[in-house]
């Protein structure tokens, strides 16, 4: 089922909301409130269950990688030392 963003006519009250292709137009009353469907909304949702690695998470990987391919020869161009100084400074 789709998903729509309706607002109030003051803009104080938004609401995000599961609604049928058929009722999607028909305001919608929260807390005593009529809601009316944002035609273009703010946002775009994707519902795709992948979530997003921050830098961190993907530094770590690419770390991981090449140590899995390279064994005991990967050698970082960086120190432990310089590692950890960049790491805590972000």
């Amino acid at each position: 089922m789709p998903i729509y963003q309706y607002r109030s006519e003051d803009g104080k009250l938004e609401e995000t909301l599961h609604r049928s292709l058929e009722d999607r137009n028909l305001p919608v009353v929260v807390e005593g409130v009529t809601l009316k469907r944002v035609t273009v909304p703010e946002r775009v949702f994707v519902l795709s269950g992948a979530e997003f690695q921050n830098q961190r998470d993907d530094v770590l990987a690419g770390y991981h990688r090449k140590e899995c391919a390279e064994g005991s020869r990967f050698k970082s161009e960086f120190t432990k030392e310089q590692i950890k100084q960049i790491w805590s400074e972000s």
